[in-house]
């Protein structure tokens, strides 16, 4: 495991009136049966909900967003007081739900460029619940352009029995980028066990391989094996990509700036030498 001008669009879950009833997602639309992101309106792409954000730099050198493109159940908040400062050169952006999110026959996307000497802060506002039901999918694909850097703070995604999820997280790196991200599995919620979930990282330095893992946790008894998890319930992971510095007890060296820590526990209370971790780390970025 382990300079355009701005552009900014909103999609609140339009076509979601009355006229479902029951299941998964019920109220997405009129009269809308199956279809991945069926009703969710503008911002749907292929059968997908594409949310889409990019973040360059200005003539003084600070980082603004350029383009912001949300897209229910995926909504993008710009936090401007926490980017406003005559000394600050970071954007600050916040994923928020705008609906339930991951039901049954969702394709979600999110797409993130960040260009050229930009540094973006980018914040889940709360945990994901992965839904029990038909088959979700999630991509998120990021660039991170040269001497860009990126703070990228996932909360924790739950697996929820009889989910059927798949997920895949790319991040490409070019010359000089900067990353650190972090990321929470939770594995089922209070006393039951996680459905069935395939979550990949790709972590990416032009076309060449950081980071490239799988886990699957459709087969429980190789899951909770000792050689696995074991009856651990959450994961967390945090990288470090493109900074050199000290590489902390039980983490992996991925390469001379390359670090992955990860940590497994009973509950995400027990992550705190983690979050400390992260706090260190993302100050290195800001």
């Amino acid at each position: 495991m382990p300079a355009a001008s701005p552009i900014a669009t909103e999609t609140f879950g339009a076509g979601r009136g009355a006229g479902v009833a029951g299941g998964a997602g019920a109220g997405r639309g009129a009269g809308v049966a199956g279809g991945a992101g069926a009703g969710r309106g503008a911002g749907v792409a292929g059968g997908a909900s594409v949310a889409s954000l990019v973040v360059g730099c200005d003539d003084r050198g600070r980082s603004v967003v350029r383009e912001l493109r949300a897209a229910a159940p995926v909504g993008l908040r710009e936090l401007r007081g926490f980017g406003d400062g005559p000394d600050c050169a970071l954007a600050c952006v916040a994923v928020v739900q705008t609906a339930a999110c991951l039901v049954g026959c969702d394709d979600v996307r999110l797409r993130v460029r960040v260009e050229a000497g930009a540094t973006l802060e980018l914040t889940d506002i709360s945990a994901t619940l992965a839904h029990p039901g038909a088959q979700a999918r999630q991509r998120i694909e990021i660039e991170v352009g040269e001497d860009a850097a990126l703070i990228f703070a996932e909360q924790p995604l739950i697996i929820a029995a009889g989910t059927e999820l798949r997920r895949r997280l790319t991040i490409t790196l070019a010359a000089g980028a900067r990353v650190v991200h972090r990321d929470t599995l939770v594995l089922g919620r209070f006393g039951e066990q996680p459905g069935s979930a395939r979550l990949r990282t790709r972590v990416q330095r032009e076309d060449a391989p950081v980071l490239d893992e799988t886990l699957d946790t459709a087969n429980l008894a190789t899951l909770r094996s000792g050689a696995v998890l074991g009856e651990s319930v959450v994961v967390g992971s945090l990288g470090r990509y493109g900074i050199a510095g000290q590489v902390p007890d039980g983490a992996f060296a991925l390469g001379p700036t390359d670090t992955l820590a990860r940590r497994i526990a009973g509950s995400a209370r027990d992550l705190r030498e983690l979050d400390e971790l992260q706090r260190a780390w993302c100050a290195e970025v800001r």
